[in-house]
């Protein structure tokens, strides 16, 4: 399976509660709902041409669906 993301895990502070969380990678993953087979992981990049891999970062917002091409 050809890999089309890059989870890049951080801190964000939720609209909803105004608390500071931590989301890790495997909670990106399931929090947009796609598998590990997809995604590159930020230490897994180095020597990869990233163009055209979509970043998915943690949302204060709490969108986490994915843009339909």
């Amino acid at each position: 399976m050809k890999k089309k993301y890059i989870l890049r895990p951080g801190y964000v502070t939720s609209i909803n509660d105004g608390q500071l969380h931590w989301i890790t990678a495997e909670k990106l993953m399931a929090l947009y709902g796609v598998s590990k087979d997809e995604c590159y992981t930020m230490d897994s990049i180095r020597g990869v041409d990233v163009t055209g891999l979509i970043n998915l970062r943690a949302d204060p917002l709490g969108n986490y669906s994915l843009a339909k091409p």
